[in-house]
């Protein structure tokens, strides 16, 4: 029997950007959703499981990367959330490993970096 794929929610407001992420994952087998927004996010949240959600920190709101995390940590703790930021705050990377936050990742993505730590937050 094949094992499933792995199901990836990939968020961020930026089209370009989720696209490729999106692909880089889907390379690994994975089978990804993209959301271009935190409501958009919350409501896929709601409706599908998701092993690893990746997410932009910012999105309409300043924290709305944040916001997806509490809401995803609220529903489960099988699921982990990847978050990614142009932000270099030490505080706010702090925040997110509190909530629980996978991981804390900064752009420019290095690709093949984000598809090692996905599989290891899948895991």
């Amino acid at each position: 029997m094949a094992e499933s794929p792995l199901a990836i929610l990939v968020v961020d407001d930026e089209e370009n950007h989720a696209d490729v992420i999106a692909v880089s994952l889907e390379k690994l087998g994975a089978a990804c959703q993209i959301a271009h927004s935190q409501a958009d996010a919350l409501k896929q949240i709601k409706t599908h499981y998701f092993d690893v959600i990746i997410t932009d920190l910012m999105l309409e709101r300043k924290d709305g990367g944040i916001e997806i995390l509490k809401a995803v940590k609220a529903e489960t703790n099988e699921t982990e959330v990847i978050l990614i930021t142009a932000n270099n705050s030490v505080e706010i990377a702090v925040e997110a490993m509190q909530l629980g936050a996978f991981n804390y990742l900064q752009k420019p993505l290095d690709l093949k970096q984000l598809r090692t730590i996905t599989e290891r937050a899948a895991a």
